[in-house]
């Protein structure tokens, strides 16, 4: 009988393992630099008032009730002379508050509840906020101005020249501020003027069912701008400032609505509030009991719409169909009659933390992954580094991260990476060192000598095996060479034959220095295919564990460990392969991170089959090592291997190979593409979970 629940373990096995595999292969998925965000800020609605003196801060959390009042703003008493209207920036921080007869317009800083009054001369029938906040736009009967927010007093940009259309409730401005739309009130106009950013007249839109146009608003994501005239909506593509298509609606569309954050909905003020389908312009709910009122304004969330009526704020929470009203004060010398309401939800600034505070380049070399990015903070618009990075490199302004192959070096330079958003900035430090590549299979040494006669002998043929072998005493800081095990006088006087090969020597006599150049010998290590590895201790093998964590492999090996990935020309990580194995190209990068190194001491790094030295690390005093090496890029394709030898903290040798593949694999097709793929999957899944070892191996002469 067949043994059912083993195969179903296996085969969940292999689905397992080809959906991580596939996870694996999205590009970027190593998370989001951005790994915390700071909780939404509380949001409140903002009442002007009709009667221009006073401005209110209602809470929809805390039962719909009034939070603040701001005023008495003026001591004009005439009502007709106070049309007053009020707008919120993007960053949902300042309030800005038109009092028509006054000619001045009135801040409120959202986090202190302070306000204002603004060198405006503006009657301000209509306004808008540029999207970073630093310009406010001023409509009214027959002017339109820009003014510069950032200086004090605001000064004038652009604008003030007359056009008797620059008027009505509202002055829509698109989500990126490239367009204004203005409509007109003043009679017989019948049309909606468009203007760029700097106030330029760049169309007029004109259609038979725009009679007296009382708004125009853009919805969220900048796609439509919607205008209400009369009985009429009607629909502008502003690609080409167009009319799209109209809708009419018996009802009446003068009250300025609002749009939900999709610009799915639209609510409408008129006789009950009225819920659009923006697609088709149908009526898809109606709430009774909140009256005709001059505006509908939808909270952020998506959640409440208040209506200014009357006296009165009336309220409706969307996810419940509660409804309920708000009584505004009864003031002195007119009572406040709501008109315009703008809700705001401050944007906290981002708050960030890198992973490190400094690193290190190769000129010639890609840069890896020098850091990562927290930000427990408002979301990050942009990115910013400040000074210039050196040559070669790239500052990504969406990642705040470096990429890119440095071509001149640099020391160790701060850098500062400014995060961005609307609510302000968030810096960071992070110090740079870029370096010329390192020497790879040579090493020079110089010593100086007293002006007594040396003596220094030099292999210069042939290599006996190492066990015949001794080493020859040099100065200080010289580097020793291998010679047969007899003294060197002796050897010179005999010429001796070690039986495997002839070696010659020379003497050279030093007088007071001497420069002496000798190849760094490669470490012996066995071959080690791809996915594998091997480690000798004192040169005899011992157990080796293989393990692939996060596209890395992890090798262990008699207290020494070492994690080797890829960092390709692009600058990214490179995946392990469907066996999974390590396969890079020439020209990208190997990462090396080691531990249980000899504190202090050099750990030489090598690629073979052809022994190439790709540079020495030494290891910190916890014993670590860290390097990242090139590929050079003349090297063959095909199987390789990495070695890692130095000395671990015990004081043996340790040599630690990790086999690899440079290039790509030739592709298989048909059937035999199968036969080779299915048997190593198979094989790297138990690789996952068994690790390899390497039986101990007695000496020769034990």
């Amino acid at each position: 009988m067949r043994d059912t629940s083993r195969t179903r373990k296996v085969l969940a096995a292999v689905w397992l393992f080809v959906a991580g595999a596939a996870v694996a292969a999205v590009p970027g998925h190593s998370g989001p630099a951005n790994v915390a965000s700071a909780a939404p800020q509380p949001m409140y609605a903002y009442t002007s008032a009709h009667s221009g003196h006073w401005s209110y801060k209602i809470s929809p959390t805390a039962s719909h009730s009034i939070a603040a009042s701001f005023g008495d703003f003026s001591t004009n008493t005439n009502w007709r002379c106070s049309w007053n209207t009020n707008m919120v920036n993007r960053a949902g921080t300042k309030i800005y508050q038109g009092r028509s007869c006054d000619n001045v317009v009135t801040e409120i800083d959202v986090a202190t509840d302070t306000y204002r009054t603004l060198a405006i001369n503006a009657r301000s029938n209509a306004m808008a906020v540029s999207p970073d906040g630093r310009y406010l736009y001023t409509a009214e009967a027959y002017y339109i101005n820009k003014w510069d927010l950032s200086v004090s007093p605001p000064q004038r940009a652009h604008g003030g020249s007359r056009n008797d259309n620059n008027a009505g409730i509202n002055l829509g401005i698109l989500p990126d501020g490239s367009k204004l739309y203005s409509p007109a009130i003043q009679g017989g106009k019948n049309q909606v003027q468009v203007f760029s950013s700097s106030l330029a007249l760049l169309a007029t839109i004109t259609n038979p069912l725009i009679v007296a146009p009382a708004w125009a608003l853009p919805n969220p994501q900048g796609t439509e701008v919607w205008i209400g005239a009369g009985n009429s909506f009607i629909v502008v593509d502003p690609a080409t400032d167009t009319v799209s298509r109209t809708y009419t609606f018996a009802h009446g569309t003068t009250s300025l609505p609002s749009f939900n954050s999709t610009g799915t909905r639209l609510y409408l003020s008129a006789g009950d509030l009225l819920e659009f389908d923006t697609s088709n312009g149908t009526v898809t709910r109606t709430i009774t009991g909140l009256g005709a009122g001059s505006h509908a304004s939808i909270s952020p969330d998506d959640r409440y719409v208040y209506v200014a009526y009357g006296q009165t704020q009336k309220w409706v929470d969307l996810s419940s169909g509660s409804t309920g009203t708000i009584t505004l004060p009864t003031q002195t010398p007119n009572n406040d009659t709501p008109r315009t309401i703008v809700w705001a939800r401050p944007t906290e600034a981002p708050s960030i933390v890198l992973s490190a505070v400094s690193g290190s380049a190769v000129t010639g070399s890609p840069v890896g992954s020098l850091y990562s990015i927290t930000n427990s903070g408002g979301d990050v618009s942009s990115y910013s580094v400040t000074p210039a990075l050196p040559a070669g490199l790239v500052f990504s302004q969406s990642a705040g991260t470096i990429s890119g192959t440095p071509t001149a070096v640099q020391a160790a330079t701060t850098h500062t990476i400014t995060a961005t958003n609307l609510g302000g900035t968030s810096t960071a430090t992070f110090t740079l060192t870029v370096t010329a590549p390192p020497p790879t299979t040579t090493s020079t040494s110089t010593t100086t000598l007293p002006n007594t006669p040396q003596t220094t002998t030099t292999v210069v043929a042939g290599a006996p095996p190492a066990s015949t072998v001794d080493p020859v005493v040099t100065p200080a800081g010289a580097v020793a060479s291998s010679v047969p095990a007899m003294s060197s006088l002796n050897r010179v006087a005999a010429g001796v034959s070690t039986g495997a090969s002839s070696v010659p020597l020379t003497t050279t006599i030093v007088a007071t220095s001497t420069t002496t150049t000798t190849t760094v010998p490669p470490p012996e290590v066995a071959d080690a295919a791809p996915g594998s590895a091997v480690a000798t201790l004192d040169g005899l093998p011992v157990e080796t564990r293989i393990e692939r964590r996060d596209n890395n492999l992890v090798v262990s090996a008699a207290g020494v460990s070492a994690s080797v990935y890829g960092i390709g020309t692009d600058g990214k990580k490179i995946d392990l392969d469907g066996e999974g194995n390590l396969v890079v190209m020439p020209g990208a990068r190997i990462v090396i991170d080691g531990s249980g190194y000899e504190p202090g001491s050099e750990v030489e790094i090598w690629l073979f089959s052809d022994p190439t030295l790709l540079g020495p690390v030494r290891a910190s005093a916890g014993g670590e090592v860290s390097g990242s090496f090139v590929v050079p890029p003349a090297v063959e394709t095909g199987d390789h291997r990495v070695v890692l030898s130095g000395v671990e903290k015990g004081g043996s040798e340790s040599i630690i190979g990790v086999g690899l593949r440079i290039g790509a694999y030739e592709k298989e097709d048909g059937l035999n593409k199968w036969l080779i793929i299915l048997p190593l999957v198979l094989a790297t899944m138990l690789a996952l979970v068994i690790p390899t070892t390497a039986r101990r191996r007695k000496r020769a002469n034990g």
